[in-house]
């Protein structure tokens, strides 16, 4: 195995947490997710009205409609509220560029861009770089992404096109990311199945109840599911209670944040696992141990048929084709398809850059493993180019000959992930 080389320590800094039991100098829970979840600009879509404005990627928008804009949420409501008496009547746009402060006139109306929130497709891995720079450390989202298998595999449930998302198994790996990031992961509650009565029963009488005592105890608690809407499957971190009997079975409503949100949500939905989580003192990693790890995750998740109900990897490809294949492509939500179908291509565009900024890394840790990472790099590339042919793809959206040539293509991706899938197993053998 060869030598580490000193490289950048933002690129190597999965990092011993230091003065942990000084509270004062921690950065409070949830500073990662207010940041990314900003109403800033990740990407500006073709022939879009922010495109026509000048917008581009890094500017922050501060005010729409001489509204103050805190997040993208915010900005969301305000487009959304808009009176339709002044559908033509022009809006002012103030954002930051830099340290600069622009005002734009525009029509009123979605702009056409995607946030920075996108960027960060890995709800478990965000969870953890939030708790962990709690703690003091410094840590790589991206190496938390692959770690976690984020950056990897596409995870999801026949008949539920809003659970689609870069995932990982529930809890599966945490002992062993936790073994690298110096973390303790005890479990507090973790929901006996899938049957939708008992796990409702089981949130009211078991895991928010736990999830209350623990906030009060001061506990840092790391959370599966429970989130509203689209965003019920996901990972984040409990935060607070409300101070009334407001929640789900007539106790105080708990308050966290999860990706892709940039203010704290209610948990009003069921909750699948909880975890309090606590630093330990642990060595810096080798990145060669790093990698293995990922891979190892990377094939399982890729690879490994579930019997759960979930499927992941090619499997979740499989069900994404077949359901392509019917209309409407989100049957639980018809209305809503087009949304729900961009939103899974914008998630697995940002978990393949995040993968390809991983591997960048590693190539530069372990020069002796360059060629094979090269190739690893190239398969992504290619996975993003057609990924973004998806996502700027201009077929009618919801008659069943568009969306049948949308699945060639996501069959061309599900292809080119098996041959990762190769180059994985080859620089495992090799590690």
């Amino acid at each position: 195995m060869a030598t580490r080389p000193l490289i950048l320590a933002v690129t190597v800094s999965l990092l011993l947490l230091v003065d942990c039991a000084k509270q004062e100098r921690r950065r409070p829970l949830g500073s990662n997710y207010e940041r990314v979840g900003r109403a800033e600009v990740w990407r500006v879509l073709p022939n879009s009205p922010a495109e026509a404005l000048g917008l581009q990627p890094g500017d922050v928008i501060i005010s729409y409609n001489e509204e103050p804009v805190q997040n993208f949420d915010a900005l969301e409501k305000a487009i959304a509220s808009g009176p339709e008496s002044q559908a033509n009547a022009p809006i002012s746009i103030v954002l930051l560029r830099g340290e600069q402060e622009l005002t734009f006139q525009a029509r009123p109306g979605s702009l056409g861009l995607i946030p920075i929130g996108r960027k960060f497709s890995g709800s478990l891995a965000l969870a953890l770089k939030d708790i962990v720079e709690h703690f003091n450390g410094i840590v790589s989202y991206d190496w938390l992404a692959a770690l976690t298998g984020e950056s990897f595999a596409l995870s999801g449930r026949p008949g539920d096109c809003w659970s689609w998302w870069p995932g990982t198994k529930d809890g599966a790996y945490l002992e062993e990311i936790g073994s690298l990031l110096g973390l303790t992961f005890r479990p507090v509650f973790i929901s006996n199945g899938p049957d939708p009565a008992t796990a409702q029963k089981q949130t009211v009488n078991e895991a928010l109840p736990a999830i209350r005592k623990g906030l009060e105890a001061g506990q840092v608690l790391l959370v599966k599911g429970g989130w509203p809407d689209e965003k019920c499957h996901l990972w984040g971190i409990a935060l607070s209670t409300t101070g009334s009997d407001t929640g789900i079975g007539g106790g105080p409503a708990v308050l966290g944040y999860t990706l892709d949100a940039g203010q704290k949500l209610p948990l009003s939905g069921i909750v699948e696992a909880v975890f309090e989580v606590k630093p330990k003192p642990v060595s810096e990693p080798d990145p060669a141990d790093i990698m293995a790890v990922a891979l190892d995750h990377a094939l399982e998740l890729g690879l490994a048929y579930a019997d759960t109900g979930w499927k992941s990897g090619l499997d979740a490809y499989d069900m994404v084709i077949k359901s392509m294949e019917s209309v409407p492509f989100c049957p639980d939500r018809p209305e809503e398809s087009r949304r729900c179908f961009h939103r899974l291509i914008w998630a697995l565009i940002a978990a393949k850059e995040s993968a390809n900024r991983f591997w960048i890394d590693m190539k530069e840790a372990l020069p002796d493993h360059t060629e094979i990472i090269d190739e690893i790099i190239g398969e992504n590339r290619a996975i993003i180019g057609k990924l973004e042919a998806l996502a700027f793809s201009k077929l009618p959206f919801g008659n069943l000959e568009s969306q049948r040539k949308l699945a060639l293509t996501v069959n061309e991706i599900q292809l080119l992930e098996n041959e990762l899938f190769g180059f994985y197993e080859e620089l495992l053998g090799e590690l």
